[in-house]
């Protein structure tokens, strides 16, 4: 058991991006140390590192962290550390599968960027060269046996994202797709067997089967962030181009078609969700909304709160500037 929270971790920041929740552990990625955090807010291990961008990646029982932009990258677990490596090349993004397979994006010096792919044993089983697209995202399977990979490059004048499903048992992709004008940063699998593809101006659901894209255009409105479950769908957090007020909270299923929308009453920062509960942070509120668009009430908070993460329950994870905190969120105040 632990001392309870708040925890202090180490180091002086974690990105959003770098915390974690995976099998009723914390997972924290700081500009210093990488951390696991049981739910009692013990520290159960601590590696130290000297990435100047670090980026944590979980899946199954290993976690991969790597320096984007640096040639470092290690692979750890619970209980020790399992494998660490320095790369000839400086390293674009990392992906690392339940089957223990992994694989890193790397620049290289005949081609734009080179994946190479490993087994758990870490030895190479797949290379493929990127020679005319620079590598945004990928993914791999959760055998390990293929991946996604997205990148950009310019025809005719415009942006081209490429989707590419590679079979890391063939020399050539197993597909590819082009999305015109729209600049994809994220990939992931659905649970549905669908592909979907996030860019900057509309949203992708790919078929793999039919060989066709489901596409959510966000016409006048910019995308701020998003968070994906892969069984249900994508909540979006959207603001208008021309107006710095209120954010329209946007719920996409996994066919890619849009349940319905919520206007929140708050400039939002972050959000969690599970099922019907949703929650947003603001600059001093933590904010409980429900599917139907009817705001249960706030937190109000004296921090400046950079994410919120939902548990089963009325519990969530909260990062802080210094601490990572646990919380009720059912304690709430009426909105006026």
């Amino acid at each position: 058991m632990g001392q309870g929270f708040p925890y202090k971790f180490d180091g002086t920041k974690i990105a959003t991006e770098n915390l974690k929740v995976h099998d009723g552990n914390i997972f924290a990625l700081s500009d210093t140390s990488f951390e696991i955090i049981n739910s009692s807010g013990k520290l159960v291990r601590r590696v130290k590192h000297k990435f100047s961008n670090p980026c944590l990646k979980i899946s199954g029982v290993r976690q991969l962290i790597y320096d984007i932009g640096g040639k470092n990258f290690k692979i750890e677990s619970c209980s020790e550390s399992l494998y660490g490596k320095e790369t000839n090349k400086e390293i674009i993004t990392a992906a690392i599968s339940d089957s223990g397979v992994y694989s890193l994006v790397t620049r290289s010096v005949t081609h734009i960027a080179e994946l190479t792919v490993y087994n758990k044993n870490n030895i190479e089983k797949y290379k493929y060269s990127f020679s005319d697209s620079y590598v945004t995202d990928m993914i791999l399977s959760a055998d390990g046996k293929e991946g996604l990979v997205s990148t950009i490059s310019a025809q005719n004048g415009e942006i081209v994202s490429t989707i590419y499903i590679l079979d890391f048992k063939s020399e050539t992709p197993k597909a590819q797709f082009k999305l015109e004008n729209n600049i994809v940063s994220k990939v992931e699998y659905m649970s549905n067997g669908k592909i979907i593809a996030i860019g900057d101006k509309y949203m992708s659901f790919i078929n793999t089967k039919t060989k066709t894209p489901d596409n959510y255009f966000y016409n006048d409105k910019i995308l701020k962030f998003y968070e994906i479950n892969k069984e249900y769908g994508v909540y979006c957090c959207m603001s208008s181009s021309d107006d710095k007020s209120n954010d329209d909270l946007i719920f996409i299923n996994s066919s890619g078609k849009k349940n319905y929308e919520i206007t929140s009453p708050e400039n939002l920062t972050n959000i969690s969700w599970r099922k019907d509960k949703i929650v947003g942070l603001s600059s001093d509120k933590i904010i409980s909304l429900n599917e139907n668009g009817k705001i249960n009430g706030y937190i109000k908070t004296k921090h400046h709160d950079k994410k919120i993460i939902l548990l089963p329950g009325s519990n969530a994870y909260v990062l802080r500037s210094e601490t990572i905190d646990k919380i009720k969120t059912n304690n709430l105040e009426k909105y006026k």
